[in-house]
């Protein structure tokens, strides 16, 4: 018979509930456990039926416990995001919202939820995110979920319900000063990054008429000093004998020449694998290459190649079509983002060299950066050739940037000792 084993010369019944249900029984255990007074299977058998029925009474009790306190959160956050006014709510509906008002485990939570439903003069935080997330259209699909995950992880948790009671100044700056107690706080920037996607949903739902507050309450918030927070990984340039080994261990040749055109260009990973034979344009002394794709404007650029990658470029694109990636073995991800697999490879390989988490793929446009610095080129054309914003409202602003000859020679000033 189920439930029922002989063990160590005597008879016993058992049951292990599942564990979501262990704190809606009335045992403290893991499991129910008794001991029969049987000698035989038969009698451990008639013994155990009405204790096992017992057992089973208690279970179904807990597991309509448990629906009834989980399930109702859900469907109570669904009619309460499609019912804009409490008359809208039908009678079988409003009996599963009632449910939810009243199934939390403190009376403040139980007066929120009743705000939320009878008042509404509060909303529960994550009831918009999804229409949130559809208006984010007009950002990349990877930044918008960014901007999401960093909403739903870092706000929504801290913030359930809105409302002007709990969504004020003081709690807000409570909020962005607690990360600084953390064993290990986020950088400024990655705290910066959950601010502002918080001001932005409420600004958002502000503008939809969803949620109503007099003013913008996050204008004078004050993110916590720098100091204060975790700082981020400073980044390394390799010098020239590191790049030497690692350019002598890596064994995939895309991935070896993706890595020299790093060297002599300053590029992004992935603004190198979003290159296509129709972004390399011939020139009498090498080649015009056409960045149309990066993470930033000032990333949308023009630079010719360096004389020691001229052979490499011709090479890769000899024979392809113009819409055929010059490095065709990219990662496919729902981002589009062609790098991911070989920053894993680089990355595993660096790690195996012994490098540390201040050296990455990236740090080989520390190392372009550096070398176009120490070779005396100003910083505006610096910027052209390797696509950073410039810092002076003139050049920023005003100017076409820095003439083809003038990347040129900047960039044939890069060089590195290999041999």
């Amino acid at each position: 018979m189920k439930y029922v084993n002989y063990m160590n010369g005597a008879w016993y019944c058992r049951i292990r509930p599942k564990a979501h249900l262990r704190p809606f029984l009335p045992i403290k255990t893991l499991e129910y456990n008794k001991k029969l007074n049987a000698t035989t299977a038969s009698e451990a058998e008639s013994l155990a039926i009405p204790v096992i029925n017992k057992w089973k009474n208690e279970i179904n009790v807990a597991t309509e416990r448990f629906n009834k306190v989980n399930t109702p959160l859900l469907s109570a956050e669904e009619i309460l995001r499609t019912k804009k006014t409490a008359s809208e709510i039908t009678d079988e509906e409003y009996d599963v919202v009632q449910d939810w008002i009243y199934s939390s485990d403190s009376y403040e939570e139980s007066k929120l939820r009743e705000a939320v439903v009878k008042t509404k003069t509060a909303i529960l935080s994550s009831a918009y995110v999804e229409e949130h997330r559809k208006s984010l259209k007009h950002l990349s699909p990877k930044i918008a979920e960014q901007r999401i995950s960093r909403l739903q992880k870092q706000f929504i948790l801290n913030f359930k319900y809105l409302s002007e009671a709990t969504l004020t100044e003081l709690s807000i700056q409570q909020w962005v000063d607690s990360y600084t107690e953390l064993k290990s706080p986020p950088s400024h920037q990655t705290l910066s990054q959950y601010y502002h996607s918080a001001r932005l949903y409420i600004k958002w739902l502000r503008k939809k008429g969803y949620f109503k507050l007099p003013t913008d309450i996050f204008q004078d918030i004050e993110l916590p000093d720098e100091k204060e927070l975790k700082p981020r990984i400073r980044r390394k340039a390799f010098k020239d004998d590191e790049l030497r080994l690692i350019l002598e261990n890596i064994t995939d040749n895309e991935l070896k020449d993706l890595t020299y055109i790093a060297m002599y260009t300053g590029a992004r990973i992935e603004e190198i694998m979003q290159l296509k034979a129709k972004d390399l344009q011939e020139l009498d002394d090498g080649y015009l290459i056409q960045i149309v794709d990066s993470k930033t404007i000032a990333g949308i650029r023009k630079i010719p190649s360096s004389k020691h990658i001229n052979q490499l470029i011709k090479e890769r694109i000899k024979d392809k079509q113009p819409a055929d990636y010059m490095f065709p073995k990219g990662s496919k991800n729902k981002y589009k983002i062609r790098s991911d697999g070989y920053s894993k490879v680089f990355g595993r390989l660096k790690r195996k060299l012994g490098f540390s988490k201040e050296h990455v793929f990236h740090s080989i446009r520390k190392t372009v950066t550096t070398k176009l610095e120490q070779a005396g080129i100003p910083e505006s054309i610096a910027s052209d050739c390797v696509g950073h914003e410039k810092q002076t409202m003139t050049y920023g602003l005003y100017s076409d940037g820095s003439s083809l000859e003038q990347k040129r020679s900047a960039i044939n000033s890069i060089e590195y000792e290999l041999d």
